[in-house]
Parts: structure tokens; sequence; C-alpha cells
């Protein structure tokens, strides 16, 4: 049933951070007033959109990092001569 996974896979994004309390909430209304014809969820739905902006936010993070790293690198190896 479509209806059990979605709502599991709500709860697992917002265990995991993923959905606010309030993106869970509407996610959650959306699922159950939408109707039993076996489409898909669409891909505007909250949860979804919530996805892939934390998606995005992960790889800016990891590109920041990146760029910090190689800054102290250069500065430890200026330095440590």
């Amino acid at each position: 049933m479509n209806l059990i996974y979605d709502l599991e896979r709500l709860g697992r994004l917002r265990k995991d951070g993923t959905l606010s309390e309030g993106e869970f909430t509407l996610a959650k209304a959306m699922v159950l007033n939408q109707p039993d014809d076996g489409e898909p969820a669409s891909p505007a739905n909250p949860f979804c959109e919530a996805f892939n902006r934390n998606k995005t936010a992960r790889k800016m993070t990891a590109v920041v990092v990146v760029i910090i790293f190689l800054i102290i690198f250069e500065y430890l190896r200026a330095y440590s001569k």
C-alpha cells in the first residue's frame, strides 16, 4: 500500500532532520488527503522539496569544508618552512 510507504518515508525524513515539524505535518496531510489511485507522489510535495534542498545544502557544505581545508593546508605549508 502506497499510503503506508509514504508515511514511513515521511517519518524517516523527519527523524533524519530533513523535514522540519511543520513540513512533516503538511506533507503528512497531503499524503492522507491524496486519492488512493496508485499514482506516485508528485515531485511538488514538500517532503521532496525539503529532501532536494537538504541535498544541495550538504553538497555546498562539503565544498566549503574542502576549500577551508585547502586554505589551512596551504597556510601550514607556507609557514612551516
